[in-house]
């Protein structure tokens, strides 16, 4: 599977992003014919679900804003740049 698209903005005409992504999934069966093989082939469309998910799930997060939320602790310390983390930490 693969997908790609571009982002344009409207009012120059000029590409902002562009990506393609691409994915792939096997799917065997080892039978002693041909036939049997294809018969014991198990369903393909979990297959090219799970991929477009896949697919999905990358290019989302690129093309709509989210938010990601993060916390650290703050140590004290006595150097300047320590001092204005603490102090702005504190806003």
């Amino acid at each position: 599977m693969e997908t790609s698209y571009r982002m344009i903005d409207i009012t120059t005409g000029q590409i902002v992003a562009s990506q393609g992504i691409k994915n792939s999934r096997r799917i065997t069966s080892e039978k002693e014919s041909e036939e049997d093989a294809y018969q014991t082939l198990p369903d393909w469309r979990p297959a090219i679900a799970s991929l477009a998910d896949g697919v999905a799930s990358t290019i989302v997060p690129q093309l709509a804003p989210y938010t990601v939320y993060e916390s650290r602790k703050i140590e004290s310390g006595k150097s300047p740049m320590m001092k204005n983390a603490l102090q702005y930490a504190r806003c």
